[in-house]
């Protein structure tokens, strides 16, 4: 039986940056089958994102969508808001008439209720772990959950940390990120530290993320003085958005332990591959995470990677074959681990290339894009 073509799928996301859940929603976007299905993206305005769609040729419309914050001022705006943006999403949705509504991540609520109060089929993907409070968390997650006919958690760390009582749904499975490995291709990458005037024989240490507490920066920054007395031709570099509070915080640290010299902080204007292809050993000694694209990507570019262990990173990291998991908060452990592989050059490159055929085999977004299409398909059967 021939498939059914030009299914629009409408989907719905509360921000237009390139964080994370940004970018996996545009990766499987470009990967979408669009003989079979026609993606409609909804935005909260303009940015780095809608940009990225525009130039697939994706039509993105744009709604308000007041993002859900901790603050109590922001939540007042956002329970004043809602009203007024979730009709307007419903307008949208009465005129596009998609046949699937899918929502990228919690903790909005608009894209579920306009799904139902359209009549339409709903899908929704969390991305995060959690929200605090978690109060909150649990309850939009299972407002979400209940409205909806499918719910694709990226771990099962995320479905393992839902509310109890949404297990009664049974509508929940688990589909991780995926990587663009056309992108994420480290042959392309081979002559970076020419370009940007880095020696070959400098061993560097690397961090891509948002910059903040919760990511561990500063963490590596503790450690950097001790791994620098033991160590020479060391680079510390890392990579994120200046315009985020977190990086000054970071500068300060750099400032204050005098290693000016031996770290490198890109902006997020950079390639993120290419950033990577510099690196040698990938470090996210993060404090809480759902799945994280940064670990995966870095798996793609054939990285050893030294990770701390939350949420879902041991669904992509196996300690001791494709990377080192160690202990959250754990400057010491953090540190021995990247001693060990500064003396052990070859144990390095073999977690490197584990990382590489494992993300190949499990994390390649073309086949985690086919696997969503056929959840489409099944809701529109069901």
């Amino acid at each position: 039986m021939e498939a059914e073509k030009n299914i629009k799928i409408m989907l719905v996301h509360f921000n237009s940056e390139l964080s994370g859940s940004d970018l996996s929603l545009f990766y499987h976007v470009k990967w979408l089958n669009k003989e079979q299905f026609t993606p409609v993206v909804v935005l909260p305005f303009k940015g780095p994102l809608s940009e990225k769609y525009k130039r697939l040729g994706i039509k993105v419309i744009y709604s308000s969508i007041t993002k859900l914050q901790r603050k109590t001022a922001a939540l007042i705006l956002y329970l004043l808001r809602f009203p007024f943006e979730l009709f307007s999403l419903v307008k949208i949705i009465k005129e596009e008439n998609p046949r699937i509504v899918h929502t990228n991540d919690l903790p909005n609520l608009h894209g579920p209720i306009a799904a139902r109060m359209c009549g339409k089929k709903h899908v929704q993907h969390i991305r995060k772990y959690e929200l605090r409070p978690r109060i909150i968390y649990d309850i939009l997650a299972f407002i979400a959950i209940a409205l909806s006919n499918i719910v694709i958690a990226v771990s099962e760390a995320n479905i393992n940390n839902l509310p109890i009582i949404t297990r009664i749904f049974r509508n929940i499975i688990c589909i991780h990120n995926g990587v663009d490995m056309e992108i994420f291709n480290r042959e392309l990458y081979l002559n970076s530290r020419e370009k940007l005037n880095i020696s070959r024989q400098v061993r560097v240490i690397g961090n891509i993320s948002n910059f903040g507490y919760l990511k561990g920066q500063g963490q590596i920054l503790d450690i950097a003085p001790s791994l620098l007395s033991k160590f020479k031709n060391l680079l510390f570099v890392f990579m994120g958005d200046k315009s985020k509070e977190g990086f000054f915080e970071i500068e300060r640290a750099i400032t204050e332990k005098g290693i000016r010299d031996e770290v490198v902080v890109f902006d997020n204007t950079y390639y993120v591959p290419e950033v990577l292809s510099l690196i040698d050993i990938f470090v996210f000694p993060s404090l809480r995470e759902s799945f994280p694209r940064s670990i995966i990507e870095a798996m793609a570019m054939g990285r050893a990677i030294i990770c701390s262990d939350v949420g879902g990173v041991r669904e992509a990291i196996e300690d001791g074959e494709n990377g080192f998991i160690v202990k959250v908060n754990d400057s010491e452990e953090l540190e021995g681990a990247i001693v060990r592989l500064l003396e052990d050059s070859k144990l390095m490159n073999q977690l490197g290339e584990k990382a590489y055929i494992d993300c190949k085999r499990y994390f390649d977004v073309e086949q985690i894009t086919k696997r969503i299409e056929s959840i489409y398909s099944d809701v529109l059967k069901g």
